[in-house]
């Protein structure tokens, strides 16, 4: 990283993953963030209270709201909390917090705003996802997405993402619609 004391957020977002909440949260080394925040989206398991054993923080919704409605209040906490830059990963321990850097150095060192994780790069897994699955993100979103903006783009609906905060000054980026909710701000 480079001389700026970055304060960084890494939110897994979490529902109903009792199971696997407290291994994701152990993945992650001293020093890799500021805080590890867990955003439960309405667990009724015991999601909030592994997490909270294992370190993290938690903020809980009353009730499901949607995997976009989770990230929105992780973008929310981040700002209203003087974080510079948020990572989002998933609470089911598909992503690798050992491998948060990846996301962050291009922010930290390069000035890029957003880092967007791939299954399908080289080091990239894609777990046990079952192969249609496969074959729609590593082929089929990523063609469509990379002719609608231009850019190459090898995993278009990877959750394992990290932005500057600041992006969201931005009069354009509208994230509390409604209709964002759910996997819709994933990809807005």
């Amino acid at each position: 990283m480079n001389n700026k004391t970055w304060r960084i957020l890494a939110c897994p977002v979490a529902f109903n993953e009792e199971g696997k909440i407290g291994a994701v949260i152990r993945r992650f080394k001293p020093g890799d963030v500021t805080e590890v925040m867990v955003v439960d989206d309405g667990s009724t398991d015991g999601t909030a209270r592994v997490a909270k054993e294992a370190g993290a923080s938690v903020l809980s919704h009353p009730q499901r709201q949607g995997v976009g409605a989770a990230v929105r209040t992780a973008i929310h906490y981040g700002r209203d909390h003087g974080f510079d830059i948020l990572v989002i990963l998933a609470g089911n321990d598909k992503d690798r917090p050992e491998e948060i850097h990846r996301l962050l150095d291009p922010i930290t060192q390069e000035g890029y705003d957003f880092v967007h994780g791939s299954r399908h790069l080289p080091g990239g897994v894609c777990g046990n996802t079952p192969a249609y699955r496969v074959f729609a993100t590593k082929y089929v979103h990523p063609i469509l997405f990379s002719l609608a903006t231009g850019r190459k783009i090898t995993d278009s609906s990877n959750g394992y993402r990290a932005f500057r905060l600041s992006i969201f000054d931005h009069p354009e980026i509208r994230i509390d619609q409604e209709w964002l909710s759910h996997y819709d701000l994933e990809i807005y």
